[in-house]
């Protein structure tokens, strides 16, 4: 599975959520990060934790989401990741009774939204 490509191993693993194949777009997008580690790519760095937080929603791992989008949003990353990223912890705020994080977040989402005309915020 091995690529030379972070981007690449990154594109596969949205593919595979795309898919409903969680366990494999883990697999894609835990590869995106190692290889964009050791290229220094901190983008596709952060666009590949935003990711693996989805990944982990969708399993219904709300921990392991929390954990990777916040780390996620350390990172030098686009509009859209930074909007995915929200999106996610907000809805793990939803499942959790916080109304008040929730709000928080699906707000600056808007944001972001709002900021960048929408269209890089909403790939």
């Amino acid at each position: 599975m091995r690529l030379a490509h972070p981007r690449r191993a990154y594109l596969m693993g949205l593919c595979e959520l795309q898919k409903g194949e969680p366990e494999a777009a883990g697999r894609w997008l835990g590869e995106a990060l190692d290889q964009a580690q050791i290229s220094g790519n901190s983008r596709i760095q952060g666009a590949a934790l935003a990711a693996l937080g989805s990944v982990n929603f969708v399993q219904l791992q709300f921990e392991q989401t929390l954990e990777f989008v916040s780390q996620a949003l350390t990172y030098p990353v686009s509009p859209y990741v930074q909007v995915q990223a929200l999106m996610a912890r907000a809805s793990v705020a939803l499942f959790s009774g916080d109304w008040v994080g929730a709000a928080a977040d699906l707000e600056r989402a808007l944001q972001i939204v709002e900021s960048t005309d929408g269209q890089e915020a909403l790939l």
